[in-house]
């Protein structure tokens, strides 16, 4: 890509395939290298919707680009992973739990209509599932053309804490686990799957884990070190907490799920007939919790329903967990998300 305006074709080195992966977002199991989703010198994780690069990632002649993404993983998972039993029920049942928290906060019943308020409702289960406070909610909110006052603010934030009691009780727990992990000793939590976990290590269901490397806990700060608990990370500490110990964790277990649909796709793709007879079927990119693939533009229907299909599967550990997607299909990435 030699502009943000200048149509390209888009690559399609096989973005799943480690062999070809650039030097980001490295995942090791067993102290081995074993996935690196990061691409090659070229960071597309925060392209706006509708901004002028996705217009310019284009399908090559003849086919198309098809986008799925996994509807709300990040809170679906949180709201498993925490044993938060009637937030998992609404979204097993496909409610709008944006809509459901916007109802309590404004004391009326909240649709899709209400774009203001469900705004509210969207940005609340987002941020205050991992511990936002009430400051951070407020400019965050202002940002989005919502301003509330002090007091009003920080009666969403109880309304939220005290209907989602378990999401809550599982910062308890986050914390506790640091503190164990300091002192050196092994366990498990964790209410939609246990985690094990050790000294400086959580172990994920996939055999990856999440590290943290010289982790220890200082009872006041210094010239060099916050209070708190932190971590080494290359040359300098960073600080985590019980919320920031969860946050992770829930990205950590959405990447997988997501990875496992995308392997689900591509072996479809691959099925299909792959790359063969002048013919481009391949997955292209993954962003975020959204897999991109290139197909014949005659195979549209069939790829984008099939695409819907594997990313609404629920992987072997966690069959409880409610997942669901939608899907774009367009001659660009911009047109088709």
């Amino acid at each position: 890509m030699k502009s943000s305006t200048e149509k390209r074709q888009l690559l399609v080195a096989p973005v799943y395939d480690i062999k070809n992966c650039g030097p980001w977002n490295r995942f090791s199991a067993n102290g081995l290298l074993v996935h690196n989703s990061g691409g090659d010198r070229m960071n597309l994780q925060n392209l706006p919707r509708g901004g002028e690069i996705r217009k310019s990632l284009i399908a090559p002649p003849g086919h198309v680009i098809c986008a799925c993404d996994s509807s709300n993983i990040e809170g679906r998972v949180n709201a498993w992973f925490c044993g938060q039993k009637d937030l998992v029920k609404h979204f097993a049942e496909g409610n709008d739990v944006y809509c459901e928290l916007a109802t309590k906060i404004f004391g009326r019943k909240i649709t899709k209509a209400d774009k203001k308020e469900r705004f509210v409702g969207k940005t609340c289960v987002l941020g205050l599932g991992f511990g936002t406070g009430w400051q951070k909610l407020q400019a965050t909110l202002k940002l989005g053309g919502v301003e509330m006052s002090d007091e009003e603010v920080k009666r969403v934030v109880d309304i939220y804490r005290s209907s989602n009691w378990a999401i809550k009780d599982m910062w308890r727990v986050c914390g506790d686990v640091l503190a164990n992990m300091v002192a050196g000793y092994n366990g498990e939590f964790g209410e939609g799957v246990k985690l094990k976990y050790e000294p400086g290590k959580v172990w994920l269901p996939n055999g990856m884990y999440l590290l943290y490397p010289e982790l220890r806990y200082r009872a006041e700060a210094n010239a060099t070190e916050e209070k708190g608990y932190s971590y080494r990370r290359k040359n300098f500490r960073t600080r985590i907490y019980s919320c920031k110990l969860l946050e992770n964790i829930v990205q950590a277990l959405a990447r997988i799920v997501v990875f496992n649909q995308m392997g689900m796709i591509a072996q479809k793709l691959k099925e299909k007939g792959g790359n063969a007879n002048g013919k481009i079927r391949q997955v292209v990119l993954t962003v975020h919790d959204e897999v991109v693939v290139v197909v014949p533009e005659e195979e549209t229907a069939e790829t984008k329903a099939m695409m819907e299909e594997m990313m609404k599967v629920r992987p072997v550990w966690a069959q409880d967990l409610p997942v669901d997607c939608e899907g774009g299909v367009g001659s660009s990435y911009g047109e088709a998300k």
